[in-house]
Parts: C-alpha cells; sequence; structure tokens
C-alpha cells in the first residue's frame, strides 16, 4: 500500500475538520486563524499527492518530488509522462483558476505583507489621479471562508479522481 495514501487522506481530514469549525467560530480573528490552517493541511494534502503519484508509477526518488515540475521531471527521466501530472501543471499555470490561487495564498502566508511604492507622491505632483495594473499572479488571495471550502471540495474531487484513473491503470 502507498504511504502516501494515508497521509493525503490524513490531511484532507484535518482539513474537513476546520473547515467544519469556520461555520462555528465566532471572531473574525478565529476564522482567520482557522482558514489559514486549512489551507496549510490543503497544500501539504497536495505535496504529498504528488508524492503519492510518484510512488503509484514506482518512482524510485519520489519522496524527493516537492513540486509538480519536480514529479514531471521524475517521471519523463524514466519514460513515463502520466496524465495526473500534466493536470496539476496546467492547473498551476493557470493563475486566475483555483489550484493556482491556492497556492498562491498558502505561498503568501509565509511571507511579510510587501510594502510597495507609494504612488501618491507622484500623481499629486503630476496632478493626475493615481492607478494601478491589476495582475491576478500578484493580487492577494486571502483564504477566506469560501475559498478554503471551495479548494478542499476542489483538492478532495481531484485527488478523488486521480485515484480512480490510477487504480483503473
Amino acid at each position: 500500500m502507498n504511504p502516501c495514501l494515508a497521509a493525503v487522506n490524513e490531511k484532507l481530514l484535518f482539513a474537513r475538520l476546520l473547515a467544519a469549525q469556520l461555520l462555528k467560530s465566532g471572531t473574525d480573528h478565529l476564522a482567520k486563524a482557522l482558514c489559514q490552517s486549512v489551507l496549510i493541511q490543503l497544500e501539504m494534502a497536495y505535496r504529498l499527492h504528488l508524492k503519492e503519484i510518484g510512488l503509484n508509477y514506482q518512482l524510485r526518488n519520489a519522496a524527493e518530488v516537492k513540486t509538480v515540475g519536480d514529479l514531471i521531471s521524475a517521471m519523463e527521466s524514466v519514460q513515463k509522462h502520466p496524465a495526473e501530472a500534466y493536470e496539476m501543471q496546467d492547473l498551476e499555470s493557470r493563475t486566475a483558476g483555483w489550484l493556482a490561487s491556492m497556492l498562491a495564498a498558502r505561498e503568501r502566508l509565509d511571507g511579510c505583507p510587501k510594502i510597495g511604492e507609494s504612488t501618491e507622491k507622484s500623481a499629486v505632483n503630476d496632478g493626475l489621479i493615481s492607478t494601478r495594473q491589476y495582475d491576478p499572479r500578484t493580487e492577494p488571495t486571502e483564504p477566506t471562508v469560501q475559498n478554503v471550502q471551495d479548494w478542499l471540495v476542489r483538492l478532495d474531487e481531484l485527488i478523488e479522481r486521480h485515484r480512480q484513473t490510477m487504480f483503473e491503470c
């Protein structure tokens, strides 16, 4: 039995338990803490699922897989091309998609908020209204109650679909 399967299931269970507590959270701070906790569990489940795929395809260095790029490189080196890995690569590359948003939100939890240069001074001097270009890759995606619940459902569906596909092969 694949040892990562149980670990992925555990992280998904923890995410579900934390998400259930969101409905009972009484304060904004508690809700934010729970949202961040769900997000961390989801990201761990996703990273473990990458290893799970590698092990299902009997990849020797599956334990070293940390990203979907690592998985694809390792699989291609042994002439294997799992559709599951390419699907996740595609989902990660869609900057406005759910997986890219989830991973970006998780990455932002590790850093301090960026303090950008103020355009207010130049706008006042030029007599113009300050504007900024919208870029979905850099826009903050706060792990809100709705976001984490959506990410949980989508990741759960993705993993379940992958497992069914790998089982059939």
